[in-house]
């Protein structure tokens, strides 16, 4: 048709596009900076206002919040020293350290140590020493009268846990001597109470058959003479 321009390609609407800035699409004009601010006597962004936040981020700042690589390196230093101590030769002992240290001590000796106790008591930690807990006897326990609500009954759990956790207490006679202190006295028998029996009556002795037949004829023959004498 005349008069009517051909229709743009692909290829032009895409180069078009990549021409076209945001602001001259959106209709809006360019963004002005200070200087152009201040040459239309408009008042221009605070200098300081830019670097206030990295003056608050600055390291004088933060001194007091991010510790010191020199301190926790000191602090990891003892804690690898305390853990191979004899003071933490035991799994227990060494394990109630682990739980008491600073976690970022813990961290650092983990990853950056390469003495062979060190990761030997970690890798205890990790994968051995937690499965003392399954050897708990709470069937024994039970035997003896040691349930939860005795007083001091999770303070003896913890007590078995780091017992079984050296390897203490393997046979049952062991486990029942050392629980021995802790079971309570058993209880009364229950007392039933029962009426008391009435004693019988001793019997009378029975009499010999000759006795009685010797004792029915007298009785006949006296009955028999009080007649004849009534008769007379």
């Amino acid at each position: 048709m005349e008069g009517v321009a051909p229709a743009p390609s692909i290829r032009q609407l895409v180069r078009a596009g990549r021409d076209m800035k945001p602001d001259k699409i959106r209709g809006r004009p360019p963004p002005e900076n200070g200087r152009a601010r201040r040459s239309r006597g408009g008042e221009a962004r605070p200098k300081h206002f830019s670097n206030s936040s990295a003056a608050a981020h600055s390291p004088s700042r933060l001194g007091a919040q991010v510790p010191y690589q020199g301190s926790l390196e000191a602090a990891a230093k003892e804690f690898a020293a305390q853990l191979t101590a004899k003071t933490a030769a035991l799994p227990s002992q060494a394990w109630k350290l682990l739980h008491s240290a600073k976690p970022e001590s813990v961290l650092w000796v983990a990853h950056t140590s390469k003495n062979g106790a060190v990761q030997a008591k970690f890798k205890g930690f990790y994968t051995e020493w937690a499965q003392a807990k399954q050897k708990l006897p709470y069937v024994l326990m039970q035997e003896m009268r040691i349930v939860p609500e005795l007083a001091g009954y999770d303070e003896l759990l913890d007590k078995l846990f780091f017992e079984l956790m050296d390897g203490k207490l393997g046979t049952v006679e062991e486990m029942r001597a050392y629980l021995e202190p802790y079971s309570p006295p058993a209880p009364p028998p229950p007392v039933h109470l029962r009426r008391p029996r009435v004693a019988k009556k001793e019997a009378k002795p029975a009499k010999s058959r000759k006795k009685a037949a010797v004792e029915k004829i007298l009785l006949i023959a006296s009955r028999n003479w009080t007649y004849s004498k009534s008769v007379l």
